[in-house]
C-alpha cells in the first residue's frame, strides 16, 4: 500500500512597533559641564511591549570625547537582558528651530 507525503508548512511573523518619544532638555548651556560620564534621562517610555530612555551626555561617556555629546537608548525593561531595535534621533536648536546635528540612525 502506498502512501501519500503529507505537505506541511510553517510561517514567522515578526511584527513592527513603532513609537515616538520627544525628549526636551532645557537650559542645554546649564548642563554642560556636569562631568564626563554624567548624563540627563528622559521619562520612561514604552514601545513594542519594552521600556526605554533616553541618556544625554552633555560632556560624553569618556574622556577622550568630553567635547562631544552623545545620546543613547537604554533598555530600562528588567524583564528582558535584550531587545533588538532600529531608532533614529534628531536633535533640534530650540532657539533657531534648525536641525542643530543630522539625524542618526542606529540599530540596537
Amino acid at each position: 500500500m502506498k502512501t501519500e507525503g503529507k505537505k506541511t508548512g510553517s510561517r514567522c511573523v515578526t511584527e513592527l512597533a513603532e513609537g515616538t518619544h520627544a525628549f526636551e532638555i532645557v537650559g542645554y548651556s546649564l548642563k554642560k559641564g556636569i562631568g564626563v560620564g554624567k548624563f540627563v534621562q528622559s521619562g520612561v517610555f514604552a514601545v513594542g511591549g519594552h521600556h526605554w530612555a533616553l541618556r544625554f551626555y552633555p560632556d560624553g561617556i569618556v574622556e577622550d570625547s568630553k567635547d562631544y555629546v552623545a545620546v543613547y537608548l537604554e533598555l530600562m525593561s528588567t524583564d528582558a537582558e535584550e531587545a533588538p531595535a532600529a531608532y533614529s534621533l534628531g536633535f533640534v536648536n530650540r532657539t533657531t528651530l534648525w536641525p542643530k546635528i543630522h539625524k542618526v540612525h542606529a540599530e540596537k
